[in-house]
């Protein structure tokens, strides 16, 4: 798929978090990671989504996940 697709999961995500529709934002906010898996902020507003239904183990994960990401795309920065 387009990483577009994964844009527009993740916007999507965004107005299903803004509707307190926490479930259905999961949904799409999984399918963004799916289609770009290196897409920071698609974790970020899933592990809002799981920390808003009290799922903070899940919640914990996907913000580690970001850390890693950061992390690991700053380090390739310095190595060029």
């Amino acid at each position: 798929m387009k990483p577009d697709f994964g844009e527009a999961f993740y916007n999507r995500g965004m107005v299903k978090c803004n509707l307190e529709l926490f479930e259905a934002a999961i949904d799409d906010f999984s399918k963004a990671i799916q289609i770009i898996e290196d897409y920071p902020q698609a974790y970020i507003g899933r592990s809002f989504a799981y920390s808003e239904l009290g799922r903070d183990l899940d919640s914990m994960e996907d913000f580690n996940k970001v850390f890693q990401l950061i992390t690991s795309s700053e380090l390739k920065k310095l190595k060029s």
